[in-house]
């Protein structure tokens, strides 16, 4: 019987996973079974929105493709700008450039959507 890996150590997993850069789900999806998951497809994406939705994940839409990563790599630039707002996004990406984190920036740069929580 294959184990069942429970909220708290699927949040510890991805945060594990996510903690070196951002990465789509493709490649998340992989990451996370080797820790145990075992469901794949439609479950996973629900609940890596749900996580999105409560501000444990931020996702960007960039080149198609939605990355997710973790909240605290933006250094608070999603507190101090409103990261939905395309021109508040380049003006958050100088400032994340700024702090030594170019390859976000330029992914900001980027992105065409913004989700993190509730927006």
């Amino acid at each position: 019987m294959a184990k069942h890996l429970t909220p708290k150590k699927f949040d510890a997993a991805l945060r594990e996973e996510l903690a070196a850069a951002p990465l789509p789900s493709r490649q998340l999806l992989p990451a996370v079974q080797r820790h145990g998951y075992t469901n794949a497809g439609t479950d996973f994406t629900l609940r890596l929105n749900r996580r999105v939705r409560r501000g444990l994940l931020a996702k960007l839409l960039v080149k198609g493709t939605n990355l997710y990563l973790l909240p605290e790599q933006l250094l608070g630039a999603e507190r101090q700008f409103d990261l939905t707002d395309t021109a508040a996004r380049l003006i958050a990406a100088d400032w994340l450039e700024e702090r030594g984190k170019e390859d976000l920036a330029r992914l900001l740069r980027q992105a065409k959507r913004f989700t993190c929580g509730r927006t």
